[in-house]
C-alpha cells in the first residue's frame, strides 16, 4: 500500500514510532531506512498485533465459547478488525499518536479488516476441532 500511495515503505513504521516516548514527529523528516525508528515502529506494531490477537482468542474461546464451524472465527475476525480500527482511530490515536490520523483512512480500514480475516484463519488453525467435551460443559 505504501508504494501504491507513493510513499516509502519505511514511513508506516516511522509513523508508529512517533508514539514511542523517545521519538517525536521529527522522525518523519528523514527519508529512507533508519534502524532506530523503523525497528521501534515494527516492534510496537508486532506487540500490538500479538496483544490484540490474544484478546481475540480469549474472547472467542473463553467468553463467547464460539465454535470454529462454518469459518465463524473468520467472520468474527473481520468484524474485530473493524472494531479495532474504530477504537484505535477515534479513541487511542488522538492521544497516543495524532500524526497517524493524517494517514489515508481507507488503507487503515483495509489493513485492519485483512488483519482480522487472517486472525480468524489462524485461530481456526490453532484451536482443536471439535472442542473437547470438558470445554463445552463449563
Amino acid at each position: 500500500l505504501s508504494w501504491i500511495n507513493g510513499i516509502t515503505i519505511w514511513l508506516p513504521a516511522r509513523l508508529i514510532a512517533v508514539a514511542a516516548p523517545w521519538y517525536g514527529p521529527e522522525v518523519l523528516e528523514e527519508t529512507g531506512f533508519a534502524p532506530g525508528p523503523v525497528l521501534t515502529g515494527l516492534g510496537l506494531h508486532l506487540l500490538t498485533s500479538v496483544v490484540l490477537g490474544f484478546i481475540f482468542g480469549v474472547v472467542v474461546h473463553r467468553v463467547l465459547r464460539l465454535t470454529t464451524d462454518f469459518a465463524l472465527p473468520v467472520y468474527i475476525g473481520a468484524a474485530y478488525g473493524v472494531i479495532v480500527f474504530f477504537v484505535a482511530y477515534f479513541v487511542i490515536l488522538p492521544f497516543a499518536n495524532p500524526v497517524m490520523r493524517d494517514v489515508y483512512i481507507g488503507a487503515l480500514v483495509a489493513q485492519n479488516v485483512i488483519y482480522g480475516l487472517f486472525l480468524g484463519i489462524f485461530y481456526i488453525m490453532l484451536r482443536p476441532r471439535p472442542y473437547p467435551a470438558t470445554l463445552r460443559e463449563k
